[in-house]
């Protein structure tokens, strides 16, 4: 037991009393009357909470007695963090798991095994850059990754002699490239001999953008317009000497698609509006605009563009609204009157 933190819970000097190591069932001799909180510590896994009530409701008069106490397991902590939540598609990603080295009651046993899975969803783990144990690095392991997507970290050969790094902690490092336009999620467990010691998840985030073509009066859908989108301000695309450019995206549908991979085959820079509607998807926070490049049949290309600020966000994704009015084209005006003719005569003659 751990005399300070026992000693928030009881008034007076803080009750001391020695164990032997290993021993799992503690007997608490001459507590005065009362209820207690005690709480177990370890450097090889985790205790839960335990409460004793040390009054003796059999005597005739108020007494204490002996109180005996079993600690429990809670497991071993499963830790999973990612540097960022809200991503685009195409960014690459670093996630860190921490955990605890685990105790074997059989300590150099040839059938002991550690192993931390990682099953990725929207995620393509592109490797593993440092795994530590105890603060210090280490390269005693393998890493494997099965046809369903899991990715498996060996560290069975760090296992070492006599139970040499149980209970120390164990920090991964890997990147991940995220391949959804809708976020991920991954979850990673710690497999002491194929036992399941406990897991911890993480999610990420996209934006997407709707895009609406109205006419002039805000209202009338127009079909057929073509656009760029820039992660950028207008004002920063067409500055003297820019070199912002163009967005690429993987064409999902009529209308719809979703930020390109790097080198990703059938990329385009173009965007067409189907039906009025323009959807564009995996994007990460920022500010956005839409260059119109080619207006629909009869109207002119509005200059100024849609602009779209994307926010992050850290429970769920995020769908912003925008638009763009044109103006229709006016009629050539007639010339009327007597025309050319005339004059054509006079230069004649």
């Amino acid at each position: 037991t751990n005399a300070a933190e026992l000693s928030k819970h009881v008034s007076g000097t803080p009750i001391q009393q020695e164990h032997s190591e290993g021993q799992t069932q503690v007997t608490f001799n001459d507590v005065p009357v009362g209820a207690y909180v005690v709480t177990a510590t370890g450097n090889k896994i985790v205790y839960a909470p335990m409460v004793a009530e040390t009054y003796n409701a059999e005597a005739t008069y108020m007494q204490a007695k002996d109180v005996q106490l079993t600690a429990k397991s809670t497991g071993y902590i499963v830790d999973k963090s990612a540097e960022d939540n809200f991503v685009a598609r195409g960014q690459e990603v670093t996630f860190t798991i921490t955990t605890t080295f685990p105790s074997f009651e059989v300590a150099d046993s040839a059938d002991n095994s550690f192993k931390i899975v990682d099953t990725p969803t929207g995620l393509d783990i592109t490797g593993v850059t440092e795994i530590t144990i105890g603060g210090a690095e280490t390269e005693d392991y393998t890493t494997s990754e099965a046809n369903d997507g899991k990715y498996t970290i060996d560290l069975t050969n760090a296992i070492g002699t006599s139970n040499a790094n149980a209970g120390k902690t164990v920090v991964v490092t890997y990147t991940a490239i995220v391949t959804a336009d809708d976020g991920y999620s991954n979850t990673a467990n710690a497999y002491r001999n194929n036992v399941d010691m406990g897991h911890d998840d993480e999610k990420g985030y996209t934006g997407n953008i709707v895009l609406t073509k109205y006419a002039e009066n805000g209202t009338t859908v127009l079909e057929g317009a073509e656009f760029k989108l820039y992660k950028a301000t207008k004002n920063d695309v067409k500055a003297e000497g820019s070199t912002v450019s163009a967005l690429s995206f993987i064409k999902l549908a009529d209308g719809e698609y979703k930020l390109a991979l790097e080198d990703e085959e059938g990329a385009t820079d173009t965007l067409v509006a189907t039906n009025g509607t323009l959807t564009v998807k995996g994007l990460d926070e920022g500010d956005y605009w839409f260059e119109e490049t080619k207006a629909p049949e009869g109207y002119s290309i509005n200059a100024d563009g849609a602009t779209a600020a994307v926010r992050e966000n850290a429970t769920e994704n995020v769908s912003i609204p925008t638009s763009l009015n044109d103006t229709k084209l006016s009629a050539l005006p007639g010339t009327g009157g007597i025309g050319t003719t005339i004059f054509t005569i006079g230069g004649c003659l």
